[in-house]
C-alpha cells in the first residue's frame, strides 16, 4: 500500500526544555491533539504501549515510537505514525511534525495530503498556544 507523508514546521517563542515538558505531558495532550482526544495514558519511555481515548473509541492502543529527549518524540495509533522533532534557533523552538499515513483508494492522493497537512498544522497552533499559556 502507498502512504502518504506530509510535514509542517512552526517556530514557538520558548526554550526547547518547556516545549518538550509539554509535548510529552500526557495530561495536557488533550489540549494540543483537540476535538479528538479525550486522554492519553502509558509510560513515557520508548516503545511502551499507549492507550488513547477518543469519544467513539474510549480506550484506542498506539504506541510511543521514538524518545530522543529532548528532541525526537513519535506517536502512533490506528494507521497514523506521528513524528515531532524539536530544534533550538536563537532561543526560540522550531517544532517540525511529520504525519504518514496509508493511502486509502476512497481518498484522492491531494485530498489525504490536504487534510493530513491541516491535522499538523492544527497540532503545532494548538501546541503553540498552550505552552505560551503554560509559560
Amino acid at each position: 500500500m502507498v502512504s502518504v507523508r506530509v510535514e509542517s514546521s512552526l517556530l514557538i517563542s520558548c526554550e526547547r526544555d518547556r516545549v518538550w515538558a509539554v509535548l510529552t505531558d500526557f495530561e495536557l495532550a488533550p489540549r494540543w491533539i483537540k476535538n479528538t482526544l479525550l486522554r492519553l495514558e502509558g509510560s513515557l519511555c520508548e516503545g511502551a504501549e499507549l492507550y488513547f481515548s477518543f469519544p467513539k473509541h474510549p480506550r484506542f492502543p498506539g504506541r510511543l515510537t521514538r524518545l530522543q529527549p529532548p528532541e525526537v518524540f513519535g506517536l502512533s495509533f490506528a494507521t497514523r505514525e506521528f513524528l515531532f522533532t524539536l530544534r533550538e534557533v536563537d532561543g526560540h523552538t522550531e517544532v517540525h511534525c511529520s504525519m504518514e499515513t496509508p493511502h486509502y483508494a476512497r481518498y484522492t492522493l491531494e485530498n489525504l495530503e490536504r487534510g493530513n497537512q491541516k491535522i499538523c498544522q492544527a497540532m503545532l497552533r494548538h501546541l503553540k498556544g498552550l505552552v505560551e499559556e503554560t509559560t
